[in-house]
């Protein structure tokens, strides 16, 4: 749960039972907002934005990118299925 204090100058994140019970609801400590974002953005640094991590990525979505486009859309002979007084149905304006 996030808190505010001094109209919104001070945020923090803070467990619930402690906002609505107090100390004595739960002995957990209110962390500042800007402290936790900021360890959270360097752990997912630290560990998903790696050199090596993110070239194994990027090489699968290059590789499922070219077997995709090797592939022919399955959307290929739908015109054919199309009544022919249909289709000139819809591309003459009125």
């Amino acid at each position: 749960m996030t808190a505010t204090g001094k109209g919104g100058r001070y945020r923090s994140y803070t467990c619930s039972i402690k906002a609505r019970q107090g100390e004595t609801g739960c002995k957990g400590q209110s962390i500042p907002m800007d402290k936790r974002d900021d360890l959270v953005a360097s752990r997912i640094g630290d560990r998903l934005l790696q050199p090596k991590r993110l070239e194994e990525v990027l090489a699968s979505f290059i590789d499922r990118r070219q077997e995709r486009a090797s592939v022919k859309p399955a959307t290929s002979g739908v015109r054919g299925s199309v009544p022919k007084w249909r289709r000139g149905w819809d591309s003459n304006p009125r």
